[in-house]
């Protein structure tokens, strides 16, 4: 198990810019580039399938909306206080360990919430999803960037999203399927063969030492915190507010409290000796744009696919089967084109994929604000979610391989932790707004699809003027 397990390239140092097929490091990156999508799959999977579960799960434990929003929240909460701790981790004490940790936990928290006897228990195990996807996530794309030379990166990562956006895509169909048949636990289970593979592949294959620029940083254990207790009380804000009015108050302090604690992370960042995230990284420009888009664009995404499904089960009297095949289209189009649009963006720059992705998204929102008004799925549905779904398969691979080559290489471990953080926050936001549209107005779809029509073009003006990176021509 020994040799099985002996990393081809542990002898000697893994050089992603080798090009020879010959070479064991370019003969292991299509391993580390599987290693990563099942790893990433798993959140995919899990997250598309428990959408369309949402209503029954509200039926099966008899709670109200903003309870069953927990489930989802209490993920997303953890995401948002610890992804920005993982990618500093993964930069600092290896990306094959951390996305290894990550792994691991996250298949024993989907065992634990598949088993869970309540609400609050399957909660709190979707918590500890959370941790564990916070590990994995920026350590996958630090994985990616470690195996890869640069001017293969966008299509590398175009071909993570696609294969993720492709199991998303079985997600809803197939957790649809699981939910009518054997209730929404076997969902969870789905995650355990897929974390196996992951753990292989990553053991095995995955390069296995540190950054050596970053290696030598002590660990921020201050900034840490300061960074868990910020975004945390952040997220718990965003929450609150999500809930109702009755809320409010306290919703109001927890925003409060959570924005002095960014506050004060920032100014420990930029005082101490070897801080998690280096001080100058907002400074660049192009790393500031993106995450900023980021925000606005994930912040729209997360509304729609809040509301939509509630639409579709509990106003049209689709069955749970049937809300996943409607939704369809749009992970779809994300694996079928993602890999496509890297591999221009490798040639192009992603700026103008960036621009004409987040404006495709503008129209399908639109689209989607029109057929909630009234008519069939094939005229009211379809083409906004076709439309979204080609906006954002043009988009997701540049976005986030823009954001790695923004910085240096001993930084994209925390720069795929400040960018997954960014959309872990805004998917947050995104929810929050949704449940207090849902609460507030008898028909909140059409409305809130237009908010996300503005956001959506807002994200389109903040990457059209945006400057490009010395380290990143892709911009």
């Amino acid at each position: 198990m020994a040799q099985l397990l002996r990393p081809p390239c542990e002898d000697r140092p893994f050089d992603r810019t080798a090009t020879e097929t010959g070479d064991c490091a370019a003969k292991a990156r299509p391993f580390v580039l599987a290693a990563t999508i099942l790893g990433s799959s798993m959140a995919f999977i899990d997250g598309s399938a428990l959408t369309v579960a949402l209503p029954v799960l509200r039926a099966d434990f008899d709670a109200d909306l903003a309870s069953v929003q927990w489930v989802i929240n209490a993920y997303v909460l953890s995401l948002a206080a610890f992804t920005l701790i993982g990618g500093s981790l993964a930069d600092r004490l290896g990306r094959r360990k951390i996305f290894v940790w990550g792994v691991a936990l996250f298949a024993l928290a989907s065992l634990a919430c598949a088993f869970a006897p309540t609400l609050e228990a399957l909660s709190a195990a979707r918590f500890l999803q959370g941790v564990g996807g916070a590990l994995l996530t920026p350590a996958s794309l630090a994985l990616i960037s470690s195996a890869y030379p640069k001017n293969e990166r966008s299509l590398a990562i175009g071909t993570w999203a696609a294969a993720s956006a492709i199991t998303g895509a079985i997600g809803p169909v197939l957790g649809g399927w699981l939910t009518e048949r054997f209730g929404w636990p076997s969902i969870f289970l789905l995650n355990i063969p897929m974390a196996i593979g992951a753990l292989f592949l990553a053991m095995r294959y995955a390069p296995p030492g540190k950054v050596a620029q970053a290696a030598d940083r002590r660990l921020d254990w201050t900034g840490a915190a300061l960074a868990a207790l910020g975004f945390g009380l952040l997220a718990l804000g965003l929450v609150g507010l999500g809930e109702g009015q009755a809320e409010g108050l306290s919703a109001g302090w927890m925003l409060g409290a959570g924005l002095i604690g960014l506050g004060v992370f920032v100014w420990w960042e930029r005082t101490a000796s070897d801080p998690m995230i280096a001080p100058d990284l907002f400074a660049r420009p192009a790393f500031a744009s993106l995450n900023l888009a980021t925000v606005l664009l994930y912040a729209a995404l997360s509304v729609m696919f809040f509301l939509l499904p509630f639409e579709l089960i509990e106003g049209r009297g689709y069955t749970p089967t049937e809300a996943g095949l409607a939704m369809a289209p749009f992970p779809i189009l994300l694996g079928v084109l993602s890999r496509f649009a890297g591999g221009i963006a490798d040639r192009t720059g992603a700026r103008p994929l960036l621009v004409i992705g987040s404006l495709l998204g503008v129209a399908g929102y639109a689209l989607l604000a029109l057929g909630a008004e009234g008519g069939g799925y094939w005229t009211a549905i379809f083409p906004g979610l076709m439309t979204l779904g080609l906006g954002f398969a043009i988009l997701v691979a540049p976005l986030t391989s823009a954001v790695l080559g923004a910085v240096e290489d001993e930084d994209e471990g925390a720069a795929s932790g400040v960018n997954n953080t960014a959309s872990r926050v805004a998917q947050l936001l995104g929810v929050a707004g949704a449940a207090a549209l849902g609460a507030a107005l008898a028909a909140p779809v059409a409305m809130a699809m237009w908010l996300c029509a503005v956001l959506s073009a807002l994200a389109a003006v903040v990457l059209l003027f945006s400057r490009p990176a010395e380290t990143s021509p892709a911009v």
